[in-house]
């Protein structure tokens, strides 16, 4: 059997569909827990074990789940007259066929979630440059991460075959970068970044510098799709630079508490936070099944209330796994012990989180009252 068969049979046995997404973040992320790196950050970001940093699936899929249900609450409240306790109620029951009971209804409710999130991985990070303020910069291990994630994917949606053989050129033409060497896509680029064909990052980083704008016409073209104005900021460097970058490129904060009373610091209150910086474009990959639950378990008596919200999203008809046809969503109280495979989830998720064009804002991490953690969502299809 070959590998791509295995892939499929392991994939598709649960999952109906999957998206690649592209988070940017918008203004500075602490993500996870880690471990510090050369500046040391009592409170560290998360990194992976090769050191990149990135966001944990369970920081994503927290971080969509929180968004989920806060923009269902206020259309609930919008929709239903009800008490705001049946409200909360009701949310946490359609929240719970989708991301999976929560902790304290596990035992009672027994159902997993119907997306998998898979972790957030680094592809462009923006760091110090001498000339042009900043660069974007990224490596052949982070490209062929995201290669081999479109390769993956590409059985749900054909544009990631399109996109999988782009990168690939891209990997084999990063591949030919040596130690203290980077790449300009395009001449703008080249010529904003490059001091007598040389390029200093973060101070101390020298790379000569190379302009392949003619040999990445069709890149630059795909790059522009995720981003339009990555590409004339962009760098490849090799990945012995870029352990470097990610060393050295997150942003540390200082912070303090205050006494109140006295209007002093506190003794002892002072630490540092470690960010990924405004820029920071990470990757992820979600997985969408069908929902499996049992209806009167789940809703209840509820079920009218909520057959309201399903039906203002669009979602019409749900399949009972014992009836060959499907059945309206005004049929379900009918069918309470019936098992039904709902098939509107990412239907109803992507509703919630994203606006008609395939776009949105989450927060992920900490700090998010003070303005920490805000990314740009969008799902990578051509022509977005």
């Amino acid at each position: 059997m070959s590998k791509s068969s295995i892939v499929n049979g392991i994939i598709g046995g649960t999952y109906k569909s999957g998206e690649i997404w592209i988070l940017k973040a918008l203004t500075p992320a602490h993500i996870g827990v880690g471990r510090s790196l050369e500046e040391a950050a009592d409170l560290p970001i998360y990194r992976d074990p090769f050191g990149i940093p990135g966001s944990p699936a369970s920081s994503t899929k927290g971080a969509l789940r929180s968004d989920f249900h806060r923009k269902l609450t206020i259309l609930a409240h919008h929709k239903l007259k009800m008490s705001t306790g049946d409200i909360d109620d009701i949310v946490n029951r359609i929240e719970s066929v989708i991301f999976g009971p929560p902790a304290g209804r596990a035992g009672e409710w027994q159902w997993s979630s119907a997306i998998e999130v898979l972790d957030a991985n680094l592809l462009f990070i923006p760091v110090r440059s001498l000339r042009g303020i900043f660069a974007y910069v990224t490596s052949p291990l982070l490209i062929e991460r995201f290669k081999e994630l479109l390769g993956l994917m590409s059985r749900y949606n054909s544009d990631y075959a399109e996109y999988f053989k782009v990168f690939n050129k891209f990997y084999v033409l990063s591949k030919k970068i040596k130690e203290y060497e980077a790449i300009a896509l395009t001449k703008d680029a080249f010529d904003d970044l490059s001091i007598n064909n040389k390029v200093l990052l973060l101070e101390t980083l020298l790379l000569e510098i190379q302009d392949k704008s003619k040999e990445a016409e069709d890149i630059v073209k795909v790059l522009r799709q995720i981003d339009a104005n990555i590409p004339d900021k962009l760098l490849i460097v090799s990945d012995e630079a870029m352990a470097t970058v990610v060393r050295r490129g997150t942003w540390i904060y200082t912070r303090v508490a205050l006494d109140y009373e006295k209007k002093i610091v506190k003794i002892g209150a002072l630490w540092t936070e470690e960010y990924l910086p405004p820029g920071t474009m990470l990757y992820t990959a979600l997985l969408y099944a069908d929902a499996k639950v049992i209806i009167r378990d789940i809703w209840g008596s509820k079920i009218n209330e909520i057959v309201k919200l399903l039906k203002s999203w669009g979602i019409e008809s749900v399949k009972i796994t014992y009836r060959a046809e499907d059945v309206s969503v005004n049929e379900l109280e009918r069918h309470g012990e019936g098992r039904i495979e709902f098939r509107g989830i990412k239907k109803l998720f992507k509703k919630a989180i994203l606006s008609d064009e395939g776009e949105g804002v989450i927060l992920i991490g900490g700090n998010e009252t003070i303005g920490r953690g805000m990314f740009r969502v969008k799902v990578l299809t051509r022509g977005e």
